[in-house]
């Protein structure tokens, strides 16, 4: 009888040849030897599960904006994943001196009454995405797209290399600043209607109200002052049409924010990114960024204008044959939006969630890996076993 060890169970799995996915599922790798199982009495470490039909298992991370948010939200990783918290403790480290207080210490002891306010919520989403994407990598999931719904696009650049984690907290830093001097100018809202219905209808009805960004093909998100909502509220009611305020005090992508652009754009004077080969979809531009023009005036520019997320997924999906799209972030808002937006695809893309308010821990990420495994995707396991990289270029 031979041992089954951690490098022949990890080669077997990721040596190509077979169609059916097999998951393995253990506590950790040391786990993986020295038990042997005979064949084919005795089988209980594998569960063979069908594959899902993906045509490529092509991964794009998909960061959520604002709205993702919890307070709580990290916590438990922050005592349970080694990883998570070593990324955030250098986010922290990079961050403070920034802010002048503790992303760290306000996800340990969260301070609701300041979650509500922008230049608090965003910091701390970023650290906890930054938290993410490092717990992932080490689960080998890693992306070989990336895109962001608004300042998710922040995560997403420092996820594929062309934001260093210096520059990436100086973005958020000022661009939180800066929203936070528009607090009290308008609100949002969302609409069941693709933006097109949706521009027709706001163009009736006269108010200053805009399509702040298309969420999918019959979902937008608002922008504008409290009275000109209201309107829009009471005539989506008379239609039939789903609208809900979202409770947010500021306009984002919007008219509003002209009133800072020369104060952000002067915050981010000299900054610009680094050229990545991991491929980046703008949001705002619905096109491929390769790094260097994501200067100050691309990030006034993400947030004053329209969110594309349509047209961002249209080109994940197609253009980057992406089949696997993993939500990144505390919760998945964009997880509807995203099974709308691929279900009447001919071929199958799949939606994975990483955590959420019910499952904020390490099961979430665990999950993630085993839902990716489960449908065929080729993981990165040489962050799980370093000692692999060589034997498995020879496999």
């Amino acid at each position: 009888m031979t041992a089954l060890s951690a490098n022949d169970a990890v080669l077997a799995l990721v040596r190509p040849g077979g169609d059916t996915p097999v998951v393995l599922a253990v506590p950790g790798r040391d786990q993986l030897a020295p038990t042997a199982y005979p064949r084919p009495e005795r089988r209980p470490v594998f569960d063979q599960t069908p594959a899902t039909g993906l045509r490529r298992g092509r991964t794009c991370f998909v960061f959520d904006g604002n709205g993702s948010q919890w307070a709580g939200m990290g916590c438990e990783l922050l005592e349970s994943d080694a990883v998570f918290r070593s990324e955030v403790t250098t986010v922290d480290r990079m961050l403070t001196p920034m802010l002048g207080w503790s992303v760290l210490d306000e996800l340990t002891n969260p301070n609701l009454s300041s979650w509500d306010l922008v230049d608090v919520s965003q910091p701390l989403l970023f650290a906890v995405q930054a938290g993410m994407v490092a717990s992932l990598a080490a689960r080998g999931v890693v992306p070989q797209v990336v895109t962001g719904h608004s300042v998710g696009e922040v995560a997403a650049a420092y996820c594929a290399g062309m934001l260093d984690l210096h520059t990436a907290c100086w973005v958020v830093v000022e661009r939180t600043r800066a929203q936070a001097a528009t607090a009290g100018t308008g609100r949002m809202a969302v609409l069941g209607l693709g933006a097109p219905d949706a521009e027709n209808l706001l163009l009736g009805l006269g108010t200053d109200v805009v399509v702040a960004a298309a969420n999918s093909q019959r979902d937008v998100t608002l922008c504008g002052s409290a009275a000109g909502l209201l309107v829009v509220g009471e005539h989506a009611e008379r239609q039939g049409l789903f609208f809900r305020d979202i409770g947010l005090d500021y306009p984002y992508h919007g008219p509003a924010m002209d009133a800072v652009r020369d104060m952000l754009v002067e915050g981010l004077a000299g900054m610009a990114g680094e050229t990545s080969r991991m491929p980046m979809i703008s949001a705002l531009t619905g096109e491929r960024v390769t790094g260097p023009e994501l200067d100050g005036l691309y990030w006034w520019r993400n947030l004053r204008y329209r969110v594309s997320f349509t047209d961002a997924i249209d080109r994940v999906v197609g253009d980057q044959g992406c089949d696997v799209l993993v939500e990144v972030g505390p919760h998945p808002v964009l997880g509807t939006y995203l099974r709308r937006m691929t279900e009447d695809l001919p071929d199958p893309v799949i939606v994975v969630p990483t955590m959420s308010r019910k499952n904020p821990g390490v099961d979430a990420l665990d999950a993630a890996q085993l839902r990716l495994m489960e449908a065929g995707v080729c993981l990165d396991w040489t962050g799980f076993h370093p000692e692999l990289t060589d034997q498995l270029a020879s496999a």
